[in-house]
């Protein structure tokens, strides 16, 4: 299984969006694709489980799972045939850094799924280091403006604190060209990760809602993972 996180230290850059499509094409193309929602935010699960099945499924949370009181398998739901999600807690906001750096990794390891995607919460705690521990690579969705730049390259950098060899691609949204921030790019942080560009996120939502890719959006998403295709 290969797995990767979706991080950004700043929030609204587009992580639980570009986790959604990714994993909703992947599954499309008869890949199994677990989903993991480690923020406390709970917008992945809101996203992809009626609030009915959600409270169904309370006690079988990724909290569950990293607090040991259940095991990863246990934690699984199913989507559709090729798709699964653990679903996220707001309680995972209290062990955020008592979460143990390998547990992600080692449990992940017993699965059978072709590709898993972590979204993670726009903050810095131990399920990051755990998570990023247990990934071939990072996703970092961002935005052009100087606050997003910002934190994508506090982002970057913290990443390689983690693991300097980690290759990490910075997706760049809502984006049809880097033109305006060609002389940002230039900067070290930037030039050791791979530059990717995606038009929109329109229609995320009904795309969301229906668990399947149409029309423009399905077109955009294709390009993408046709960029990434060598990497994932």
């Amino acid at each position: 299984m290969k797995t990767f996180t979706v991080w950004n230290h700043k929030g609204g850059t587009g992580k639980t969006s570009l986790t959604s499509l990714l994993s909703l094409y992947l599954s499309e193309t008869s890949r199994k694709v677990l989903m993991v929602d480690l923020d406390s935010q709970e917008s992945l699960t809101s996203g992809f489980i009626e609030e009915q099945a959600t409270s169904t499924w309370e006690s079988k949370t990724v909290y569950d799972w990293l607090i040991g009181k259940a095991k990863i398998k246990d934690c699984i739901q199913e989507v559709n045939t090729n798709l699964s999600i653990i679903s996220g807690s707001l309680l995972v906001s209290k062990i955020q850094n008592s979460v143990n750096q390998s547990v992600i990794r080692r449990d992940l390891k017993s699965l059978d799924f072709d590709f898993c995607f972590i979204d993670c919460p726009p903050t810095w705690s131990n399920s990051i280091v755990a998570s990023i521990n247990a990934s071939e690579k990072v996703l970092v969705p961002s935005l052009l403006s100087v606050y997003d730049l910002k934190s994508t390259k506090f982002t970057l950098n913290e990443i390689q604190d983690i693991d300097k060899d980690l290759e990490t691609y910075v997706v760049f949204n809502r984006c049809k060209s880097l033109s305006k921030i060609e002389k940002e790019l230039q900067d070290k942080s930037f030039t050791r990760s791979t530059i990717l560009s995606f038009p929109s996120f329109t229609s995320v939502n009904t795309a969301i809602k229906t668990k399947k890719l149409k029309g423009n959006l399905k077109e955009e998403i294709k390009k993408l993972y046709e960029s990434l295709e060598g990497i994932l």
